[in-house]
């Protein structure tokens, strides 16, 4: 081979390897471009996904700058606080305050999230539209790659409903508390009774020991023993009624009390320990019955307060004279919530120049609890009456319903301590029989009594007077 043939190979050789080189730096780079163009598509997925899911989120969410000032709010803060997105841009969280947290509570919130860790606690804070809610807030920094903290991101939980469920339980174990003192006292009393019953036995028997010694004064001793006896026999009657009282008391707080109380406490263990396995629709239901029991469970605590101030004296019979009108509209008031829910009508007719002179309480406390029964004893779509009518130097208040009404044999034991005439209303509402006897003992001490008239299946009628100025 000659030089020049020489220097041509090895110049197509260096020219081939030139081209080999680029070829391949060329499909080197190409093949990264791609590769990031579809990391790049991956990671904008993956973004787009967690916008969504910031959007749809069925917790509030905010993300703040540095200095605290709001850069995003998704939907459901909106929804929850009532601020659109525009309004809250540019502000400080600081805006949601209600003051129920000191300023110590959020300076310790600060110098945490400073530090770089996760703040968790629970907020009460007021809306845009002057209420307030509770709510449950993690929030932690954002840290960019340099450690430096560019953000902060809260995520909180709406706990309004659990957190008025623990109030209402911590008001109803205050409330059980003064009643069982209530019982404490009325034992005593009973015991002390039962001193003096043992008393006046101890001097019956020293009565008839000077009988068989004395002669003389066989008549005198005579008369003093059957005082003796009248006092043991009316002694004997009252304590007989302290028992049937007390059996009726223990009786309600055993069964009644204990049960929808025990009913209660179990609800709020189940939402306390299984929180994160309800969904939102299944924690309302169970707020709600839990809110219907603790309304029943109120109503019956406080006829039996009403009912132990009442054995002991200490509510003082106070007449005034009040426009009858007035307290009708005001029983009307407090029970057409629990009409509406069972679709019962109220009707209500009332002169407005009649005037009574009344104890207000009382009557509001009767009228009240009869407007109840008839609620709790009446069908849906069914009608309850409250009405006034003169008849000479009286009125003449009825209560009446087109409900489920009852046979003649129970109809005989109300208004008695000592009879069991507690019944279930038609959607199960509880009953005891006790706010019956509490109406009874006030309107006697108006000198009067109340009426019933009831037939099965076509309702029940009570009515009772009082006296017209």
């Amino acid at each position: 081979m000659s030089n020049s043939e020489d220097i041509r190979y090895e110049g197509e050789n260096s020219f081939n390897e030139i081209r080999d080189y680029y070829e391949n730096l060329i499909s080197s780079l190409t093949s990264d471009y791609e590769k990031k163009l579809r990391k790049k598509d991956e990671d904008d997925r993956q973004l787009k996904k967690l916008s969504e899911a910031v959007k749809q989120s069925g917790s509030s969410i905010v993300i703040t700058d540095v200095r605290g000032k709001i850069e995003y709010v998704n939907p459901f803060f909106e929804e929850i606080t009532g601020y659109k997105f525009d309004e809250v841009i540019g502000r400080n969280p600081r805006i949601l305050k209600s003051g129920h947290q000191d300023e110590t509570f959020y300076k310790n919130m600060w110098e945490t999230l400073s530090e770089g860790k996760v703040w968790k606690s629970e907020f009460h804070n007021r809306k845009k539209d002057g209420t307030y809610y509770w709510e449950y807030s993690t929030i932690a920094p954002l840290i960019d790659d340099s450690g430096n903290i560019t953000n902060y991101i809260a995520v909180k939980e709406d706990i309004t409903l659990r957190k008025e469920t623990e109030i209402a339980n911590e008001k109803l174990l205050k409330e059980l508390e003064l009643s069982r003192n209530s019982l404490i006292e009325s034992l005593e009393k009973q015991n002390a009774l039962l001193n003096e019953l043992a008393e006046s036995e101890e001097q019956l028997l020293k009565a008839n020991a000077e009988l068989l010694n004395s002669q003389e004064t066989l008549q005198e001793n005579i008369q003093f023993q059957n005082l003796l006896i009248n006092d043991l026999a009316e002694s004997k009657e009252t304590l007989k009624n302290l028992n049937a009282e007390k059996d009726k008391f223990f009786s309600i707080i055993a069964h009644d009390l204990k049960g929808s109380l025990g009913s209660f406490m179990l609800a709020t263990s189940m939402l306390e320990s299984e929180y994160d396995a309800f969904d939102r629709e299944s924690i309302f239901q169970m707020v709600q019955s839990m809110k219907n029991s603790s309304r029943n469970l109120y109503k019956l605590l406080e006829n039996l307060l009403d009912w132990a101030r009442l054995q002991r004296g200490a509510i003082v019979f106070n007449l005034q004279v009040v426009n009858l009108k007035d307290v009708f509209e005001e029983n009307i008031d407090m029970v057409s919530s629990r009409a509406a829910q069972k679709g019962i009508l109220l009707q209500f007719n009332c002169d407005d120049t009649i005037v009574c002179k009344i104890d207000r309480n009382m009557i509001n406390t009767v009228i009240r609890n009869l407007l109840s029964n008839a609620l709790k004893f009446t069908k849906r779509d069914g009608i309850v009456k409250l009405t006034a009518e003169k008849k000479e130097s009286e009125v003449i208040v009825t209560i009446s319903d087109n409900g489920i009404g009852m046979p003649s044999s129970i109809k005989e034991k109300l208004f008695k301590i000592d009879e069991n005439v507690g019944s279930i209303g038609t959607d199960n509402e509880p009953s005891t029989g006790l706010g019956l006897i509490l109406c009874n003992e006030f309107i006697r001490k108006h000198k009067s009594t109340i009426h019933v008239e009831s037939e099965e299946g076509k309702g029940s009628k009570f009515s009772f007077s009082l006296s017209l100025v």
